[in-house]
């Protein structure tokens, strides 16, 4: 129980019955650190709207990296409430029980790429020491290849799980296992994001192209990539892995020819899965059929059994609709034909945009 008054939701009236009502109707259940709240509900309200302009708006910190940020801020901080509630997120997009134990027992050795350990290293020190962070730790962010947009977003991440784990813990607030699961975490629709998924094709050891591909694929906040095929080398598989860390999904083309070593390489990555010639999804609700030839392509387009089928081979994007099926060539990567492309698939919008990518 809290360690003062609160007023449950059977009992809520006026302002305190309607913000619990919308946040139900968006979230799935109204959390204990929001009831916290009840007797003032103006400030309910307004940790609401930070809360949602933090986690959720649109652009910048992919949605993992910033429950990345919460869970280790409230590690850091002992906050049982927090971590549970947020490490339940952060699994919704990992979906690695292993790598998130390994970051809850100490986030320096966790699985991490350089540059979520750069913006880790920052939310820990602003957690523990926040007077000896100077403008060195910030233009250390830089260096790592986050814009000032996203720094400010790291910075306030960090700084509202601080204040919030304090309101935890000064309070009482505790949490259930029930109480922790069943959440919305993909998209809020007071505010919300829909779930960005990047794909592309034709990869054709073209490592400069791919590492333009990869940087663009990151600005545009995709939060799962797939590859249609015909990477070609084992040493692709590293460089897609070391360069998105996000959920991964590939599929062989007839031009890899090393199958077995590329194979070994994808064992080395757990968000990365090897599905063979063929793969079926289900990313953010939407059904997606993966394969890298254009005729069989076309044929899961036309059975109307999938919201997105996507393929490659022939190097030439291609863009169309089998009545509500999206059927998807993203180009080539390699860009024998001209300039590399990729698309950027939308989950709630139900649309694909092709982003063309020229080496810098």
């Amino acid at each position: 129980m809290p360690w003062i008054r609160v007023i449950d939701e059977s009992e809520a009236e006026g302002e305190l019955a309607q913000l619990y009502e919308e946040v139900r109707k968006t979230r799935g259940k109204v959390a204990n650190i929001l009831k916290i709240h009840s007797l003032l509900p103006e400030t309910l309200q307004k940790h609401l709207e930070f809360y949602l302009a933090l986690m959720f708006r649109p652009g910048g910190l992919r949605r993992e990296q910033r429950e990345l940020i919460a869970t280790v801020v409230s590690s850091l901080n002992d906050c049982d409430y927090c971590v549970r509630h947020h490490a339940e997120a952060l699994h919704f997009y990992w979906r690695d029980e292993v790598r998130l134990k390994k970051l809850l027992e100490d986030h320096q050795q966790a699985e991490l790429s350089p540059k979520e350990r750069a913006m880790v290293g920052y939310a820990a020190k602003l957690t523990r020491s926040p007077s000896s962070v100077t403008e060195r730790d910030v233009q250390a962010l830089r260096e790592a290849g986050f814009p000032d947009e996203e720094i400010l977003q790291i910075n306030l991440i960090a700084s509202y799980f601080n204040f919030v784990n304090r309101v935890a813990l000064g309070l009482g607030v505790e949490f259930s296992e029930e109480e922790a699961k069943g959440y919305k975490y993909d998209n809020w629709e007071k505010g919300g994001e829909s779930v960005k998924i990047a794909i592309l094709s034709d990869i054709h050891d073209n490592i400069w192209k791919l590492s333009e591909v990869l940087r663009a694929i990151e600005e545009r906040g995709a939060e799962a990539l797939i590859c249609c095929g015909d990477l070609c080398a084992p040493f692709i598989v590293p460089q897609l892995a070391e360069g998105f860390s996000g959920a991964i999904h590939i599929v062989f083309g007839n031009n890899d020819g090393d199958t077995f070593r590329i194979a070994q390489q994808a064992l080395r990555y757990k968000h990365l899965t090897l599905h063979g010639e063929f793969a079926e999804l289900t990313l953010d609700g939407r059904r997606f059929a993966v394969t890298h030839f254009p005729e069989i392509g076309r044929a899961l387009a036309r059975s109307g059994l999938y919201d997105v089928v996507c393929y490659g081979h022939d190097h030439q994007f291609h863009l169309s609709r089998e009545g509500d099926t999206l059927l998807i060539n993203p180009g080539e990567v390699m860009g024998r034909f001209g300039a590399s492309t990729f698309v950027v698939y939308d989950t709630e919008a139900h649309e694909a945009e092709r982003v063309d990518v020229e080496l810098r």
